[in-house]
């Protein structure tokens, strides 16, 4: 009987521990109050993040986060929101609804503009592979995980981006959605965003080519970038799954652009030794 009482007091100590680990908040604009979803949400390099809901609340597991880390909120369009994570977040201490209000940016206009000279041209970078021999897909079942590829642009002019595709080799989600994000990138470098605006998908395919129109978003390019997706939001009975993690591949193949993933929202990048996924992008350019 008393090693019985012992062990429950030790599973309710557990609980009471996870619990107090647990940091709660609410994203919202602050012009108009109103809450921003699917924003990145998690501990600056390393494997701890979320995305917000619908709702703009998010719920962040603190258990492996030391006191000290940087807690970041980021979502395109708007400034990032950083909080210091203190020993009151780590011994739950501070019950309260943490309230993060992030302003809208402000974008001047373009400074380059694509004149009609010469022959219209298009062209496709990035990996167009869609064999199923080789297969990957996101390095985590968290929200918030990330992959991408390298879409190398070498043209002497600028290019507009018409269209961003992703190969999928099998998609069993109940349901999904991703967030589409565009970087910067520079000899290794993975930089800031390249949207203005989010570009939130659903996809309806099991398998094939997953297509978005990005046109009229005009999205010019004249270096090479970085196309990724982000795990965003999956149904709950996907969430009950224990298999939910191998629901999901795009097709990939060797000797191809880098790939490029991260665990988190805000966790380092990590390349791929070998296989490239297969995201591409259909530009046009004047020659």
């Amino acid at each position: 009987m008393k090693s019985r009482l012992i062990y429950l007091l030790f599973v309710l100590f557990l609980k009471s521990v996870s619990y107090g680990q647990n940091f709660e908040g609410k994203i919202t604009d602050s012009a108009n109050g109103l809450p921003i979803p699917y924003c990145g949400i998690g501990i600056v390099n390393k494997a701890i993040g979320t995305v917000s809901g619908q709702d703009g609340r998010f719920d962040l597991n603190l258990s492996k986060a030391a006191i000290g880390d940087t807690l970041r909120v980021t979502e395109i369009g708007y400034s990032k929101k950083e909080h210091i994570i203190n020993s009151n977040d780590k011994a739950g201490r501070n019950a309260d609804v943490h309230l993060f209000k992030l302003g809208r940016l402000s974008f001047a206009l373009d400074s380059v503009t694509i004149h009609p000279q010469g022959e219209l041209k298009y062209i496709t970078i990035g990996n167009t592979v869609n064999s199923d021999f080789v297969c990957v897909g996101f390095s985590s079942s968290e929200l918030g995980t990330e992959i991408g590829a390298v879409l190398k642009y070498r043209k002497h002019s600028h290019g507009l981006i018409e269209s961003l595709n992703f190969n999928i080799s099998k998609c069993l989600y109940d349901s999904v959605l991703f967030q589409v994000n565009l970087y910067n990138y520079d000899d290794g470098v993975i930089g800031a965003s390249l949207l203005k605006r989010p570009i939130i998908i659903e996809p309806k395919i099991r398998k094939g080519t997953l297509s978005v129109d990005v046109k009229d978003s005009s999205i010019v390019i004249y270096h090479d970038i970085l196309l990724s997706l982000e795990l965003i939001r999956v149904s709950k009975r996907d969430l009950a799954d224990s298999s939910t993690f191998d629901k999901l591949a795009f097709n990939a193949g060797f000797f191809s652009s880098a790939t490029y993933n991260r665990r988190a929202s805000q966790d380092v990048w990590e390349k791929l030794p070998d296989a490239g996924v297969g995201f591409w992008a259909k530009v046009s350019y004047y020659k």
